[in-house]
């Protein structure tokens, strides 16, 4: 794959996180090859105890950072295995 076709998939990838993001309160998705902050807006849909009881099953993982910010952490550094980290907590977290 090229650097063209690789760049758009990301980019689709990210709309397609966003679109899961928006509904649950989550305004902002800032990632890195480390990890990743999901921001978490004042008015959200998010249930707090999943949420909590999310970071005591893997506090290595996941990690609050501040009042409105769930830190994720990688292991991975394939961007496709982090976007589908993700992806599956966004899926997790709505339902």
């Amino acid at each position: 794959m090229d650097f063209f076709q690789s760049k758009h998939k990301n980019l689709i990838k990210t709309t397609e996180l966003k679109i899961i993001a928006a509904p649950l309160g989550i305004e902002k998705i800032e990632g890195n090859s480390d990890g990743a902050q999901l921001k978490i807006a004042t008015k959200h849909h998010l249930d707090p105890l999943k949420l909590i009881k999310l970071i005591q099953q893997k506090p290595k993982k996941y990690q609050l950072n501040g009042q409105d910010r769930l830190k994720i952490i990688f292991e991975s550094s394939s961007m496709e295995e982090r976007v589908a980290i993700i992806e599956e907590l966004l899926q997790q977290l709505a339902h």
